[in-house]
């Protein structure tokens, strides 16, 4: 069938097979870049940052309860409002941390999470804004009613505390999801660019041998009656 097609054609044919697999091959890498860039995106755009906040949250709320313990230990109201400045320096970063995280939020489970961890950190710090003023009308004397208050909240703080730690975990399995499938993207590119380059590489091979053989008969067409001639 393909002995009726001129040299002409079937270099054609030849030019344009290798031509079509440097087409596909350039399509799928295409493609797969975009699939990559899509998921490195998403890890560096959206869980890492969410991540980091979350963490920044999580420490701001440790370093809060801390000083918040620390208050209620203190013996005068000078040191007790040197640590309410340093409570509302906390109170204030973590307003900050929270504002960005809110605008990364990717899914309603995470906007869940969230909600409930909002409501359980304000709950706490009503239950803190008590005992804070418990602890100042006890300063100089064992602060009775503030301990006992506290421990309200810190019933209040190890649930938020928990509630955080879904939300961290969270994003970072969806970190670890985005993670392999980059990996996954990657590798099957690789292999799918190697057979498409050693197809191309045995199609190029068998029909270039085909065109050499059919234009070396052709020339020996010529060539043979001419040298009886001669």
């Amino acid at each position: 069938m393909f002995a009726k097609f001129s040299i002409r054609a079937k270099i054609i044919c030849l030019v344009s097979l290798l031509l079509l697999a440097l087409a596909g091959m350039g399509l799928l890498s295409a493609t797969s870049m975009r699939s990559l860039n899509a998921h490195t995106k998403e890890i560096a755009n959206s869980w890492l940052p969410s991540i980091k906040a979350l963490g920044e949250l999580n420490v701001g709320a440790v370093y809060y309860r801390n000083v918040l313990n620390a208050h209620m230990l203190a013996e005068t109201l000078e040191d007790k409002a040197v640590l309410e400045k340093t409570m509302a320096g906390i109170v204030e970063n973590m307003t900050n941390v929270r504002k960005s995280y809110e605008t990364m939020i990717t899914s309603p489970e995470e906007r869940a999470l969230y909600t409930e961890w909002s409501a359980r950190w304000q709950e706490y710090a009503g239950i803190a804004a008590k005992v804070l003023d418990l602890s100042r009308k006890e300063a100089g004397r064992l602060p009775r009613e503030a301990l006992q208050a506290n421990q309200q909240a810190i019933k209040v703080g190890n649930e938020a505390k928990a509630i955080l730690a879904k939300d961290i975990e969270l994003n970072d399995r969806g970190a670890a999801q985005d993670t392999k499938a980059a990996e996954d993207t990657y590798s099957s590119i690789l292999m799918m660019l190697a057979a498409i380059v050693g197809l191309s590489i045995l199609a190029g091979a068998a029909v270039s041998f085909y065109v050499i053989r059919d234009v070396a008969a052709g020339i020996a067409s010529i060539v043979e009656p001419m040298q009886a001639l001669g």
